[in-house]
């Protein structure tokens, strides 16, 4: 197959409880100005963070919490496609739903 698949993974959220995830490049860094989110189907957008190698995201429960059960997401990852470049690479990096062990 030619293209990219996201990958199928679903979000385990717990009321009351933050939401931390980070997921590490076994390539190395990521380009400077990489930029990672997950967008909600109810609308809700989470920013990761990039630190080197690693995407990293902390959501607090306040924000978790308004996330429902089976709520569908995409999380996105836009690279830089070079330092003296404005274009990018963006794809859908993960997709599934939430989760919600506590309902």
């Amino acid at each position: 197959m030619l293209g990219w698949t996201p990958k199928q993974d679903n979000i385990f959220l717990s009321f009351g409880q933050d939401w931390i995830f980070q997921r590490t490049n076994r390539k190395g860094a990521l380009n400077q100005g990489t930029e990672a989110w997950i967008e909600w189907a109810n609308g809700a957008r989470w920013d990761g963070v990039v630190l080197g190698d690693t995407v990293v995201f902390k959501v607090e429960a306040a924000q978790a919490d308004l996330i429902l059960h089976g709520t569908r997401y995409k999380l996105k990852i836009s690279y830089p496609d070079g330092a003296d470049s404005t274009d990018s690479t963006d794809f859908d990096w993960y997709e599934g739903k939430s989760q919600r062990r506590n309902t």
